[in-house]
């Protein structure tokens, strides 16, 4: 209710006719309503397909680059978008298709995504869309040929786009009932409607809104069950866009972003602003300034000097700068790197040659990404048409359009253009980082798409959703920084200011004014990467106190056991054993020895003979998915991206399973059984020894064939003859005329 009410106030505030929406009011009008009660805006309109024009999607039965309709109108966030239409029944703002196909998700492996929406909540639906009526169509079945139609006029003094579906089949749908006749207007004051006349019933298609996760306004299911007449979805306005910085920060329930300049609600400050990285303390970690702009194309690399050409055939390459790069550091050697990794999925990895985070493509699923620059990190990889080249720069200012103080710094400029996806062959990504031996990172950007199909400035949309930025310690450390994926488009220039006032406290530490660490309680050491006494492991833990002169093993690697002496043994050595023992076999993580006997932390997951077996009773459920996974409540199991099922019983033990991001039950694309490819997939070997039998066989045949049939032509009764000497007689069967 005081969110409600909050957002009424905003719509209170004068608003700008660029400012984002933060979400729609949803108007439904049920196919049994009484004909004389029917809103004006709900009556379908009768003129689009005698008045509009056909699209070219009318001839589809594939989903190609999308009919664009040079229409445009502000969508959630995103002030303003153009139209682009579809022939599965939605309209999108990006010319390229999420898959080529109606793609539906898989796997976690397939990264397919899927254009139907889950209603649980979140899950999929995740290629941005107005939903007119989700579902695998085939405009190019339809015998009119012009099933798809379009009409651009005015209404009000405000411009309309309308597109209209008329007798549009489903594929693989009864005869009778698999046509959709229903249409969409967009106005270009962010108001949208949706009438239908006929929807097939062979299907549950998927209707609404979505531009991201966060970002959506999906009908119910039940409503559409019901039957739907129209759907009108009006936009609630960010009043917080119109705002100076003065009245912005004095406003409670506006938030200026520093990184655009601009005011936005603390309601969208999740998609529209880079939120200053919090440590422990709640206090910001300073060690980046960032700043995003637009209107920044990208560099001519020639301008810049001669280009070098990387191979790209091995989907990563390394990369000498030339000069000592320090990441997330002031002056701390450990975090500075003159090789670099570039790796296809948009990721360079600074101190190390990949990414431990058990990667798919290149992508960590989980989002645990350590000490790395993530221009545009998603499922991509590098194709015969992609080209990935760089220029080193000096410090010569006239050369270097990336530099911006008085003196420059030694630099380089990575362009990675035309990457390729795996389900389409219209998204392809062009982009531009720009390192420095100052620590700054630069990212600017081309296109999303290929060439064919670029007219003008697009927004960057993928699936997965990309993550940009710079990651130190994985998508759980407070000091990443994450950038909203609806800031980048063609022309976007995203920079990362090194400030030079902290060294990287890792994640158990405060960097102070004086750029010391501050270490939390346990730990020590200039990077607070040490257990200070009496603690063990690596979340230095208080050591338990040990009796009779027994000692705690200790430090960063230690157990927290208890090490006893003599004839003392027992959880704290309190135990007196009356003769000699052995407690070597025991493994004093998984439990402790008693006169020679190993007693087990079962509560931790440990058990086996000598305490050796880390028995997760979730562990094992990783390949049945995350809804069986996510249903064993009493185990308290999780399920995290990377596919792996754990116990939150175990978090905060020294065996718990570190996962930066858990999937929720209701999150459908990635709460799916892992496919394990190995048994499910074709064994070519066998395939190929198979085929050379048949051949084998066939020839066999075909040569008795040909011997029987040379026989009888030259007369030869006895294949003994075959093989006889020249001139020895035939010997003929008796033949008796009669």
């Amino acid at each position: 209710m005081f969110a409600l009410l909050s957002l009424c106030l905003l719509c209170l505030i004068p608003v700008n006719i660029h400012a984002g929406i933060l979400k729609y009011n949803q108007e439904i009008v049920s196919r049994d309503q009484n004909a004389g009660t029917i809103p004006a805006w709900a009556k379908y309109n009768e003129n689009v397909f005698v008045k509009g024009t056909t699209s070219r999607v009318s001839t589809m039965t594939e989903i190609l680059s999308l009919d664009p309709t040079d229409f445009g109108s502000p969508f959630f966030s995103l002030d303003t978008v153009k139209w682009y239409i579809s022939p599965a029944g939605f309209i999108s703002p990006t010319p390229a298709p999420m898959c080529s196909f109606f793609c539906a998700e898989e796997s976690a492996e397939s990264f397919n995504g899927s254009y139907s929406f889950d209603y649980g909540g979140h899950g999929n639906g995740v290629w941005p869309m107005i939903g007119l009526h989700v579902a695998d169509y085939a405009p190019g079945s339809s015998p009119t040929k012009d099933g798809v139609r379009v009409l651009k006029d005015t209404h009000n003094n405000t411009g309309r786009l309308t597109v209209e579906y008329r007798g549009v089949p489903v594929r693989n749908c009864p005869e009778n009932k698999n046509s959709l006749t229903a249409q969409v207007e967009v106005s270009s004051n962010g108001t949208i409607v949706l009438r239908y006349k006929n929807v097939p019933k062979c299907v549950n298609a998927s209707v609404g809104l979505v531009l991201s996760r966060s970002e959506r306004s999906m009908v119910n299911r039940s409503a559409i069950s019901r039957g739907i007449a129209a759907v009108r979805f009006s936009p609630i306005f960010d009043g917080c866009n119109s705002l100076n910085v003065t009245a912005c920060i004095k406003h409670h329930l506006c938030m200026f972003c520093n990184e655009t300049s601009k005011c936005h609600s603390i309601y969208a400050a999740n998609v529209s602003c880079v939120v200053a990285p919090k440590n422990a303390s709640g206090r910001a970690e300073a060690y980046y300034q960032v700043n995003i702009s637009h209107g920044q194309p990208i560099v001519d690399m020639t301008s810049l000097g001669s280009p070098v050409t990387v191979d790209v055939s091995n989907q990563s390459a390394r990369l000498d700068l030339g000069f000592k790069f320090p990441i997330f550091a002031k002056d701390q050697a450990s975090r500075k790197a003159q090789i670099v990794h570039l790796l296809s999925s948009g990721v360079i990895s600074v101190l190390s040659e990949r990414q431990d985070c058990k990667p798919i493509w290149n992508v960590c699923s989980n989002g645990n990404y350590s000490f790395s620059i993530l221009p545009f990190a998603t499922a991509q990889r590098w194709g015969s048409g992609t080209t990935v080249r760089y220029v080193k720069l000096g410090s010569n200012k006239q050369h270097n359009p990336f530099c911006n103080d008085s003196s420059c710094h030694q630099g380089i400029v990575v362009e990675v253009a035309k990457t390729i996806v795996n389900n389409t062959e219209l998204r392809s990504y062009t982009f531009q980082v720009y390192l420095d031996s100052n620590g700054t990172v630069e990212f600017r950007y081309g296109k999303p798409v290929v060439d064919s199909i670029f007219k003008e400035d697009l927004v960057f949309f993928s699936y997965p959703a990309p993550l940009i930025g710079l990651y130190r310690y994985g998508m759980a450390d407070e000091a990443s920084i994450s950038i909203p994926p609806n800031l980048i488009r063609t022309g976007a220039r995203v920079r990362f200011t090194l400030t030079g006032k902290c060294n990287d406290c890792g994640m158990n530490g405060v960097c102070q004014a004086d750029g010391s660490c501050k270490c939390n309680e346990g730990f020590k050491g200039a990077n607070c990467g040490e257990c200070t006494d009496n603690h063990y492991g690596p979340k230095c833990r208080q050591c338990p106190s040990c009796l009779n002169g027994g000692t705690c093993d200790s430090g960063i690697n230690g157990t927290g056991s208890c090490r006893c002496k003599g004839m003392f043994s027992g959880l704290r050595c309190n135990v007196t054993c009356p003769e000699p023992f052995d407690c070597s076999a025991c493994n004093l993580r998984g439990g402790y020895c008693e006169c020679g006997v190993c007693h087990c932390y079962k509560d931790l997951g440990w058990g086996g003979k000598n305490c050796d077996t880390l028995d997760d009773p979730c562990r094992k459920h990783s390949f049945d998915g995350c809804p069986l996974c996510s249903s064993m409540v009493d185990k308290n199991c999780k399920f995290c991206a990377d596919n792996v099922c754990f116990s939150g019983d175990l978090v905060g033990t020294p065996n718990e399973y570190t996962c930066s991001r858990v999937i929720p039950r209701r999150y459908r694309p990635l709460c799916k059984q892992a496919v394990q490819e190995e048994l499910t997939g074709i064994d070519m070997g066998y395939l190929m020894f198979s085929f050379l039998c048949l051949c084998a066989t066939v020839l066999m045949v075909a040569l008795a064939l040909l011997a029987r049939f040379l026989t009888r032509v030259r007369d030869i009764f006895d294949m003994h003859v075959v093989a006889a000497t020249g001139g020895a007689p035939d010997h003929r069967p008796i033949h008796r005329e009669r």
